[in-house]
């Protein structure tokens, strides 16, 4: 259990960060907060503020399911993952690009 979670620890990171940043940031934000963009620019899609926390739990859920023997073996049994540095290299990026995701929403 220690090991996979030290595997994690830099997705661990992000997602803690991600989460810091969604609850500071909810006091500031308005009480609908768009989502979507189309291929102008212009939102298309608004949501409640409180949907800022659901980066954070897609995270969480991934890191989580991610250290998990089953779901690893699995990836590990494809020949493009077939080593464990390119599989949490690749939980990793996931992590950093849903928290990209989170900030380009507030920005």
């Amino acid at each position: 259990m220690a090991s996979w979670f030290l595997n994690n620890k830099k997705s661990w990171f992000i997602c803690i960060f991600t989460f810091v940043i969604a609850a500071v940031s909810y006091w500031f934000l308005p009480d609908r907060i768009p989502m979507h963009f189309n291929s102008q620019g212009i939102a298309d899609s608004y949501s409640g503020k409180v949907e800022i926390f659901l980066m954070p739990v897609i995270q969480a859920v991934l890191i989580f399911f991610s250290g998990r023997k089953k779901v690893k073996d699995w990836f590990l049994s494809m020949p493009p993952f077939a080593d464990e540095v390119k599989y949490y290299l690749l939980v990793f990026a996931v992590t950093a690009m849903l928290l990209a995701g989170e900030l380009t929403i507030l920005v």
